[in-house]
């Protein structure tokens, strides 16, 4: 006859010998309740933890690395490792470049000697300057540092893309060229709505009688060498200072969204980097037209400009912004 004390340590025994079973057999016993239903997808087992009353702690949170990661060193702009191919000397007049990423054919020469025509002014800003992309960032400097919300953007408006478009259009308004720079973070806090964002913008604005004349989407952008060297695309000014180089891009209808006048863009495109490689010689990129609209239908014209990369600096930008009014001013009536 079993003692209740016997039956006790038999019991206990029992227990502990499931225990071991559960350990290295891999399966609970059928009178054991499952633990897998009350475990967080995430937790990371020891064995320790299917012994019964006993759960896993909480993950330790991921300590973020503190190491100061170097930012590679710009380079200055390489036809041999670009997609662009203008020369040191520049463009010369009525050698228009372009990259044309479409099965369209474009008659540059012929859209060179086309006359633009623009809508009449009126009493609303003839300009319109926003920024789809607007937390894009330049090389930081000592006289431009800003907190970055990632790698080479900030939503500091004095410091991204969009502090350019206030240059340009201050610039243009001296010109007597009225013009507005919204400085909207199309891109943030969701980056892909960007566009969705920027189109809305853009539709809002030229219904209300703004940017008539002309709609800049104004980027910056960002190209790597294969060795993950971030690329700078410059040029020297006359007066010795280095300058951005710009691209104008051009979106069509290639991938069947509509855009009926896309050409009329590329019109304008072809006369505003005429124009500027007559006044900076060097200071443009080819012309990239894309199969992409980019929003670029809404308006009578609507230009996505590149001002440098992401390896130039804000400085360089904005000596650039400088150049792009001058030409725009002779442009536009």
């Amino acid at each position: 006859m079993l003692h209740k004390n016997h039956f006790f340590f038999i019991v206990l025994s029992l227990f502990f010998s499931c225990a071991v079973l559960c350990l290295y057999g891999g399966t609970l016993p059928l009178f054991l309740p499952s633990l897998a239903e009350n475990v967080p997808s995430d937790t990371v087992f020891s064995p320790s933890f299917y012994l019964p009353g006993i759960t896993a702690a909480p993950p330790k949170p991921s300590v973020p690395t503190e190491e100061p990661v170097a930012a590679p060193e710009p380079v200055y702009f390489s036809p041999e490792v670009t997609i662009a191919t203008v020369s040191p000397d520049g463009i010369l007049s009525g050698e228009i470049q372009c990259k044309n990423e479409t099965d369209y054919a474009v008659d540059l020469a012929s859209l060179r000697t086309a006359p633009l025509i623009f809508p009449e002014k009126t009493e609303q800003p003839y300009v319109l300057i926003l920024h789809t992309h607007a937390t894009e960032a330049y090389t930081p400097t000592a006289e431009h540092p800003y907190v970055a919300s990632s790698e080479y953007r900030t939503r500091d408006t004095e410091r991204n893309v969009t502090a350019v478009g206030k240059r340009l259009s201050q610039m243009l308004n001296k010109s007597a060229v009225r013009t507005m720079n919204d400085a909207t973070l199309n891109d943030y806090p969701v980056y892909s709505y960007s566009y969705k964002n920027s189109l809305a913008l853009a539709e809002k604005h030229f219904s209300n009688g703004i940017g008539t004349g002309l709609i800049i989407d104004l980027h910056r952008d960002a190209m790597q060498n294969s060795d993950g060297t971030w690329l700078r695309t410059a040029c020297t000014l006359p007066n010795g200072k280095e300058a951005a180089q710009i691209m104008l891009v051009v979106g069509t209808d290639a991938i069947g969204l509509a855009h009926p006048d896309w050409q009329k863009n590329l019109c304008f495109a072809v006369h505003l980097q005429d124009t500027l490689e007559q006044l900076y010689p060097g200071i443009t990129r080819p012309i990239n037209i894309r199969r992409e609209r980019f929003n670029s239908h809404v308006g009578n014209f609507q230009l996505l400009i590149e001002i440098g990369t992401n390896a130039n600096t804000l400085e360089e930008a904005l000596l650039s912004a400088d150049c792009l009014s001058e030409a725009l001013a002779l442009l536009l009536p």
